[in-house]
């Protein structure tokens, strides 16, 4: 489904037409529907998790919070590769930012 020839389309299309497609977009982004759902159940799921949590402490007991993430849910190689990639860029911004508190400390 959809176009092949995106140039072909942009020459058929007046530019009220391209306006009307741009603000669609921005209301509704089409994006990966994986994405969507994803970010919906762990929402979901990070909603019980709280509730769960609320009820075992008017109980009197203690509940950890274990919360999701979008990523939890991506089927597949998805989520395991964005988890990774998630990783390695906290693990680039602490490190760029020990490098700036060092140079802060000892100019």
């Amino acid at each position: 489904m959809g176009i092949l020839d995106v140039d072909g389309m942009l020459a058929a299309m007046d530019p009220r037409q391209f306006d009307e497609w741009i603000a669609s977009y921005k209301l509704d982004p089409f994006d990966d529907d994986w994405q969507r759902t994803a970010v919906l159940a762990s929402e979901i799921r990070n909603l019980r998790q709280y509730m769960v949590a609320q009820m075992s402490a008017m109980a009197g007991h203690k509940s950890d919070l274990n919360l999701s993430t979008p990523l939890d849910f991506l089927p597949g190689d998805a989520g395991k590769q964005a988890k990774r990639a998630v990783k390695q860029q906290r693990h680039t911004l602490t490190a760029k930012q020990s490098e700036a508190r060092a140079k802060q400390r000892w100019g």
